[in-house]
């Protein structure tokens, strides 16, 4: 079962920070599921209190393909 919390805390010296814990398995594929970005996108966009859009409509660079 996928857990997600989100949390304000204070880093040494007093500042604060935010920060989303994500648990919801440990196989790097699952990040990549398109039905789990957007609900990931948001979650880094409100802990880095930016606008969601701002990373909602990020679409990643395309990788160079490897040399065979």
């Amino acid at each position: 079962m996928a857990q997600i919390w989100t949390y304000d805390h204070a880093l040494c010296g007093g500042s604060p920070a935010r920060a989303f814990v994500w648990m919801r398995g440990h196989n790097d594929s699952n990040f990549n599921k398109p039905e789990i970005q957007g609900t990931r996108q948001r979650a880094v966009a409100g802990a880095g209190r930016h606008p969601v859009d701002e990373l909602v409509d990020y679409k990643s660079p395309l990788r160079p393909s490897r040399p065979q």
